[in-house]
């Protein structure tokens, strides 16, 4: 593989993935990554990932060779006068691995430095923070250096340009969208509460750290042994790269396992609900008009999760969250009870909610962050390096 001809600018991007982290981070920095292309970078990656992102982005980063990557916490200053003669100007990081002072490091040997923050830290050493979370809507940074700026709410959410296609498609075939979502007692049908047929995506990340998908699955079977009028269920089950293979107990008509390489949004096209983890699949699902029940695999997704819930866009499928003051660890949480499961999903297909959902969720996330990020790093890049 080669540098693409007639791109001569280069973005380096570091982000964690693998069992027990997921996805997440490596998709917003897809996202990230394409808008960037979009504006002739080349994006490069540096790390692990490479095999995980061929499958979801074909081609989109170039390798760095393993050489320079020898020096590259122990020598930040080597390192970056390195990388600059080789016409790498922007550092994007997503990682929890990486010591926050780090960051001064990179920017003051002469690197733009982009961090993609999910707790809010301050005082903090890169020259932009972008934090895309529902919860983030109005969040402030401070810096340690004067020249820091930040970009925070789902304004600024970092989805794959995918999703922003079939956001158009749905709302072409089947999503009515107004400026406003539908009042409580609004006598608009749903497309899902007319039809025999219902069409489900399960994800639950790309690991399952909390073991939730038995009782997902035992919870989805409650509830069509007592949905008489459904008589094309299907059930999409999306395997992360790094879950353990299904065991013959959930051989099922109704479930079709997919297992890695898969593009979730090729099956979110066309799904009529989905269960997820609020991670940043909740984002894309908002973005798609996918009605959603949301259950938790980290810390970092509680924030998110209570703002979807108590905005109306998704359905939790722990009850704790149904109380909106509940604050604590996930691991903290009660086992998924497939009886609770199987109750929210009725109450999702019986009524006019997911229609709400839908409106809710697509009018707050638009699916253009990645490209507003771009275009404000590269204006910010611009004015400090005059």
């Amino acid at each position: 593989m080669s540098i693409k001809k007639g791109i001569h600018r280069k973005v380096l991007f570091y982000f964690d993935i693998g069992p027990g982290i997921g996805l997440g981070h490596a998709m917003r920095c897809i996202a990230l990554a394409e808008a960037f292309r979009d504006q002739s970078f080349q994006p490069v990656l540096l790390g692990e990932g490479q095999a995980e992102l061929e499958s979801l982005a074909p081609g989109l980063f170039f390798p760095l060779p393993a050489h320079d990557r020898d020096y590259f916490f122990t020598d930040p200053e080597g390192w970056v006068r390195e990388l600059c003669c080789d016409a790498y100007q922007i550092f994007v990081v997503d990682s929890y691995r990486m010591p926050l002072e780090q960051l001064d490091r990179y920017r003051q040997a002469g690197l733009y430095v982009v961090y993609m923050d999910d707790f809010y830290s301050s005082p903090i050493g890169c020259n932009l923070v972008i934090n895309g979370s529902l919860a983030a809507e109005g969040a402030e940074y401070t810096f340690c250096h004067d020249e820091g700026i930040y970009l925070a709410g789902p304004h600024y959410a970092l989805l794959r340009q995918q999703v922003r296609t079939i956001r158009t498609k749905r709302i072409k075939e089947k999503v009515p969208l107004s400026e406003s979502p539908l009042e409580a007692n609004a006598p608009v049908p749903i497309a899902m509460h007319q039809s025999v047929k219902l069409r489900v995506l399960v994800t639950v990340g790309g690991d399952d750290v909390q073991g939730h998908l038995p009782s997902i699955l035992a919870g989805l079977e409650l509830f069509i042994s007592n949905c008489q009028e459904i008589n094309d269920f299907r059930v999409h089950v999306v395997l992360g790269p790094f879950m353990k293979p299904p065991t013959a107990a959930w051989d099922r008509h109704w479930i079709q396992w997919h297992k890695p390489p898969i593009n979730i949004l090729d099956l979110a096209a066309s799904v009529d609900m989905a269960i997820i983890a609020a991670g940043v699949t909740l984002q894309e699902m908002l973005c798609i008009g996918v009605p959603i029940l949301l259950v938790l695999q980290a810390d970092n997704q509680l924030l998110s999760a209570k703002v979807a819930i108590s905005g109306g866009m998704s359905i939790s499928l722990h009850p704790e969250l149904q109380a909106m003051d509940w604050d604590g660890s996930v691991s903290r949480l009660a086992p998924l009870d497939p009886r609770f499961i199987a109750g929210q999903l009725h109450r999702l297909f019986a009524g006019l909610e997911a229609q709400r959902i839908v409106q809710c969720g697509m009018l707050k996330m638009d699916g253009l962050g990645a490209a507003r990020c771009v275009s404000v790093a590269l204006e910010h890049a611009k004015a400090i390096c005059r």
